[in-house]
């Protein structure tokens, strides 16, 4: 006759359920403790608009760049890198930035103009000539109605050149 003992465990099988309980609990730690992975500059705590704003354009390029390899989608990041690009004279970089904004968000289309426009008033006080007015035509492409604007600002600013 066989009597109804409750069966113990070796200690090797309590172990082992142990170590599973552990695991399990080191996983759900670390999805709470670590989150989603990070998307874009700001979600990795850089203020991407300060270092823009302190004018350290190439500080924020390095994130802005490693920002969008992560989410290439991220029109506001591509905007942000587009006006670092423009504010340190890579005009032909800015250009990609600035496309990829406008394409992922129809919205900046005035603020990629109004950024081309700054760019080539800035640049015709440079006497850079040839590329204030590769900027001035952007900015018309993007906003046509901003033509007579730049027209009154180049002649503004080459006004020194023919006087």
């Amino acid at each position: 006759m066989q009597e109804d003992f409750p069966r113990t465990r070796s200690p090797s099988q309590s172990m082992k359920r142990t170590h599973i309980y552990i695991r399990f609990l080191i996983v759900l730690l670390s999805v709470f403790c670590y989150g989603p992975p990070l998307t874009s500059a700001e979600d990795a705590g850089i203020d991407t608009e300060q270092l823009i704003q302190s004018r350290q354009f190439t500080t924020a390029i390095k994130h802005l760049t490693q920002a969008l390899q992560k989410n290439p989608a991220d029109a506001k990041a591509a905007l942000q890198l587009g006006s670092c690009y423009l504010h340190t004279g890579y005009y032909g970089e800015a250009y990609s930035a600035l496309a990829a904004a406008v394409q992922g968000n129809a919205e900046y289309v005035e603020t990629v103009a109004t950024l081309y426009f700054n760019a080539a008033a800035k640049a015709m006080g440079e006497n850079e000539i040839r590329f204030s007015r590769v900027l001035f035509q952007k900015a018309i492409e993007l906003k046509p109605d901003i033509r007579k604007a730049a027209a009154t600002e180049a002649f503004r600013r080459g006004e020194h050149l023919f006087f």
